[in-house]
């Protein structure tokens, strides 16, 4: 089973609600250092994007986006801090707006190959 349709909507708005949730109580939670939970956002980033391709279950789905969405508040709330913390003073806004320029450049293909596979693979 695909997700087409209203089932879109559904997972964004559960992601959008689980953010409203999840993001006090992750940022509440005991504080590791900035490289350990970039990891963890990155365990949950490859257990989703897993669980995505496995199974197209709408159930499944649902769990997919739960781990993608923790990842993302992980890494949108600590991953500044990881480069704050590492970086020398004089150069934190070069080093922050070089990542942000190779993020950018780095996500602009992406759709394109997203759109051809979609394509190809439906």
């Amino acid at each position: 089973m695909v997700l087409y349709g209203s089932n879109n909507g559904q997972l964004m708005t559960y992601s959008s609600l689980l953010v409203i949730i999840l993001t006090p109580v992750i940022l509440c939670l005991k504080n590791h250092s900035a490289i350990n939970n970039i990891s963890f956002a990155k365990l949950f980033l490859a257990s989703s994007f897993g669980i995505m391709m496995i199974s197209k279950s709408i159930p499944y789905q649902y769990l997919a986006w739960l781990f993608l969405t923790i990842a993302e508040i992980i890494l949108v709330t600590k991953q500044g801090v990881y480069i704050a913390n590492n970086s020398p003073s004089s150069h934190r806004g070069r080093i922050s707006g070089v990542l942000s320029t190779i993020q950018g450049t780095g996500l602009m293909p992406a759709s394109l190959i997203t759109g051809a596979l979609i394509q190809c693979y439906g």
